[in-house]
């Protein structure tokens, strides 16, 4: 009895063992935790701040060179936009330019856009770094910030004559500026849009409705009815100027013209797309484009105060069937 007690205490034993060392060996090793470590300012841009702990500027004016310069890596072809500039040629502009235009672009043919001036230069200090490549200027326009008055590392200088801002362009253009690890930026300043060409696009089919912008506020309907009447024939109650809601009789500087046929609509266009290549009686720009909009809205109202909904061709009774599409 003992010999069998003793060989099943024994067998026992084993057995507990050998499931004891299964089930360590099963039991999985736990992993040691994985180390966070936390970057500092300093460690993720050093260059960044070193370079602005060096040219004094602060945080609010490095993200602001930080987000220009990621506006210009979107921009595509900012080098061949800035070669296909346009440029003021003031001997093909239209006779019916005003002398307040020429001036103005005279003004233009002179003034060159500069930027990547550091913040902590000064305006005299970028007077003398111009003079000192025998250029004269004329004057200065520097914007800054509000809270420091520093500079915001661009503006505008006017030289004398065409002929300096050229050279101008020629000789500064990438030249790193004096005591500062930036090259500066120049190119001649974009004349207004009022004299450039613009491309309207192709006429969508069957258009007959045009849309003209840069309206003096007093202007009225009839007045740019007999302006487009020389392009062809304007539909009855076919030109619509919105009006201002605060009862002054002001326009909203826009409207809509719609000819009989999709011929007068092109002719408009196409001749308002070049400088000053039309202009209302005072001699003012006007940009006309097409229009592929749905039908006049109702709460519209004409210069007699009456509602659009009211009147014949608009979009009443008669209107609904026969009225213009804009």
């Amino acid at each position: 009895m003992s010999s069998s007690s003793a060989s099943s205490s024994s067998s026992s034993s084993s057995s507990s063992s050998s499931s004891s060392s299964a089930s360590a060996s099963t039991t999985p090793t736990p992993k040691p935790p994985v180390p966070i470590i936390i970057a500092t300012p300093a460690e993720e841009a050093p260059e960044e701040t070193e370079a602005a702990e060096a040219s004094g500027e602060t945080t609010e004016e490095m993200n602001f060179v930080k987000k220009a310069r990621k506006r210009k890596r979107k921009k595509k072809g900012s080098d061949s936009a800035d070669a296909d500039a346009p440029t003021v040629n003031l001997s093909n502009l239209p006779a019916t330019v005003p002398d307040s235009a020429k001036n103005l672009l005279t003004e233009v043919s002179r003034t060159c856009y500069i930027e990547g001036l550091p913040f902590s230069t000064t305006p005299a200090s970028v007077t003398a770094f111009i003079t000192s490549h025998s250029l004269t200027v004329e004057s200065l326009r520097l914007p800054t910030w509000q809270d420091t008055g520093r500079l915001r590392g661009f503006g505008h200088v006017v030289f004398p004559d065409s002929s300096t801002a050229a050279k101008a362009v020629e000789v500064l253009d990438r030249v790193q500026y004096p005591q500062s690890t930036r090259y500066i930026r120049i190119s001649m300043s974009k004349p207004p849009k009022s004299v450039q060409a613009r491309d309207p696009g192709e006429q969508p089919e069957g258009c007959r409705t045009v849309f003209v912008r840069n309206l003096p506020y007093d202007y009225k309907t009839e007045s740019l009815r007999n302006l487009m009447s020389q392009f062809g024939k304007v539909e009855d109650n076919g030109v619509r100027i919105p009006l201002m809601l605060d009862g002054s009789g002001r326009n909203k500087g826009f409207g809509y013209v719609t000819f009989k046929n999709a011929e007068g609509a092109a002719g408009a266009v196409g001749k308002a797309k070049k400088a000053y290549g039309l202009c209302e009686e005072g001699g003012r720009p006007l940009v006309v484009g097409w229009e592929e909009g749905g039908r006049v809205k109702g709460s519209f109202k004409t210069e007699e105060g009456r509602n659009w909904a009211k009147v014949e061709g608009g979009k009443g009774k008669k209107g609904r069937k026969e009225g213009p599409k804009l």
